[in-house]
């Protein structure tokens, strides 16, 4: 502090880095790496005054409303006098005086929640909670500042960080949910690629379980909702974000993706087609040779969509589905009406 009235604080946060406020005795301002630089305004810059009054260090100034002796204690190995300050904008500090020097040894204040300081603290707080895998106290502070610092970058933030502790909770709904209103409030925020890199890969789940493990089920047996979900997350990242770091990997995932449905789409048909569903088979193996023309699986699906014609008696559709498969796989293994399909080691049928 220094005549008359200026300050600058500065503090180190784990995590978070190096915050700095300030006061010239007219403005305000506070450069920190959730928000960057600002100035303060309202009770912030209230809060600040006080703080930079010099006088407020003996409890006096044209801020103060009232000082009261409340108790004795030790604080520091010292023995102290606690003295309570009343500002005029209704914040509360207790000052500890010594007995032998008269000197100030600390001070504790009863901050506003909604702060910048205490919103400061709460972050650090939910930051070590998250990496300490505490994600349930994370959540309650995470949730705490999503609504004590709406439309701000550590609201944003925050809400970011309480997507990702809901998907560690395997809350994949509230994840959800959360990131579509985060993606709906910021649609100019510079971490939307992030929010829909994150929106993927909660859709993306591959993990089968333990009984799909011991079965040997494949990925794409499974209901393809949310892998459906993903897929338009991934896309929109891509093409709204072309350069961003996770563009790369999305695209792996497309790909990935675009086959599994694909092979779903596939396997549906067949199982249409074994239970002598013709028209199905047909319609949904078709419907999968238009949507993913690139995918490995629209071989067999040219296959079953000929075979279900056969089976109808459509025989301009099956020539036609054959002429398309031969020409595009002319090694196909579903070659001579599938003679030369090789089958799963564990169908001996």
């Amino acid at each position: 502090r220094a005549k008359p009235d200026k300050m600058v604080l500065t503090m180190t946060i784990p995590e978070l880095g190096e915050m700095t406020s300030a006061y010239n005795g007219a403005v305000g301002w506070a450069i920190n790496p959730m928000q960057g630089p600002r100035v303060l305004e309202g009770k912030e810059l209230a809060q600040m005054r006080e703080e930079a009054t010099f006088e407020s260090l003996l409890g006096a100034g044209p801020d103060v409303r009232s000082l009261e002796s409340v108790a004795r204690a030790e604080m520091a190995g010292q023995p102290c006098v606690k003295v309570k300050v009343t500002y005029k904008s209704g914040r509360e500090s207790v000052d500890c005086y010594s007995v032998d020097t008269g000197l100030l040894v600390g001070s504790t204040s009863k901050e506003d929640p909604n702060s910048q300081a205490a919103l400061d603290k709460l972050y650090a707080d939910a930051k070590d909670d998250l990496n300490a895998g505490s994600y349930d106290r994370a959540i309650k502070s995470l949730e705490k500042i999503e609504g004590r610092a709406a439309g701000t970058t550590m609201g944003q933030q925050a809400t970011l960080d309480l997507a990702w502790a809901y998907y560690r909770t395997a809350e994949r709904a509230q994840a959800i949910s959360t990131l579509d209103r985060f993606i709906k409030l910021n649609p100019s925020s510079p971490a939307m690629d992030y929010a829909l890199y994150m929106k993927g890969i909660v859709n993306f789940n591959e993990d089968l379980g333990l009984f799909g493990r011991l079965a040997n089920q494949d990925v794409a047996e499974r209901d393809q909702q949310a892998s459906r979900e993903a897929l338009l997350a991934f896309r929109q990242l891509v093409e709204q974000f072309p350069e961003s770091k996770y563009a790369a990997e999305a695209t792996t995932r497309i790909n990935f993706i675009t086959n599994t449905l694909a092979a779903y789409e596939i396997h549906v048909a067949r199982y249409y087609f074994n239970r002598k569903a013709y028209v199905a088979a047909a319609n949904r193996a078709q419907a999968a040779v238009a949507e993913f023309q690139f995918a490995p699986g629209i071989e067999e699906g040219l296959f079953i969509m000929s075979e279900s014609y056969d089976k109808l008696g459509l025989t301009q559709l099956r020539d036609d589905a054959r002429r398309v498969l031969d020409k595009n796989f002319p090694d196909s293994q579903y070659a001579n009406n599938g003679a030369n399909r090789k089958k799963p080691w564990w169908q001996i049928w």
